[in-house]
């Protein structure tokens, strides 16, 4: 048998309908964000458009964003929600996002932190303050434990979920930096530092982000938490 044409879990298939939705926005004047090229921006319109495969974002300016979603409704055939009026709330990969005065308060699906808790068994331990640990590699010795087949199961199933809650929660992008690398081969700590990152997430479980865009700004100023920045003496980190 011989596929006609691409089907969905196909990797070409979401890189040629990423390339399209782009070649047809960028007819409308959108550039895409080095960044990240599923972010899209209209530097006159000030119009955003965050696409995830066929799921999307528009935000900007009621009358302006209509109009040019009109216009690319006549090349992809796409559904339009109603508009986000303040007090409203609607569902975007697992995550809610709810409309405030001045902005949005974005929202961690709470039943995947459960999720994430009962994978780890976790869900009876003491809550964690933070989402990653200083010196955890000094509580294992210098030479890596690996998990078991089972476990490895569990840790890189973990992994994923935690990743899809990182899409809402910029606190925990840090602690996912340190689990992520050792997917093929995790070991005790890093099984260590899931629980850890899961009891955390289970304190703050309905923790939302909150996005207030200031159109007054005119510098993005970042800040660093150097109390985890560490030189590791294991090779792995």
């Amino acid at each position: 048998w011989k596929a006609k044409r691409l089907i969905p879990g196909d990797r070409r298939a979401h890189q040629l309908w990423q390339k399209h939705l782009v070649d047809v926005l960028a007819a409308e004047g959108f550039t895409t964000l080095k960044s990240d090229p599923s972010f899209l921006v209209h530097p006159v319109l000030r119009v955003r458009i965050s696409a995830h495969v066929d799921d999307g974002i528009c935000a900007g300016e009621h009358d302006q964003a209509k109009a040019l979603l009109d216009r690319v409704s006549s090349v992809i055939t796409m559904k339009v929600s109603e508009a986000l009026e303040v007090g409203g709330t609607f569902s975007f990969l697992g995550g809610h996002i709810r409309k405030i005065k001045g902005g949005f308060l974005w929202l961690a699906n709470p039943e995947l932190i459960d999720s994430l808790s009962e994978l780890t068994r976790t869900s009876n331990c003491p809550v964690a303050k933070t989402p990653a640990e200083k010196d955890a590699h000094k509580r294992f010795p210098e030479t890596p434990v690996l998990l078991d087949k089972e476990t490895t199961g569990h840790y890189v199933e973990g992994v994923g979920k935690a990743l899809w809650i990182g899409g809402f929660r910029g606190d925990i992008l840090f602690a996912l930096t340190q689990l992520t690398p050792h997917m093929k081969t995790p070991a005790t700590l890093d099984w260590d530092r899931l629980c850890r990152l899961s009891r955390y997430l289970r304190g703050t479980r309905d923790l939302p982000t909150a996005l207030l865009p200031d159109s007054s700004m005119t510098e993005i100023r970042a800040y660093v938490d150097s109390c985890l920045l560490y030189t590791s003496p294991s090779p792995r980190d």
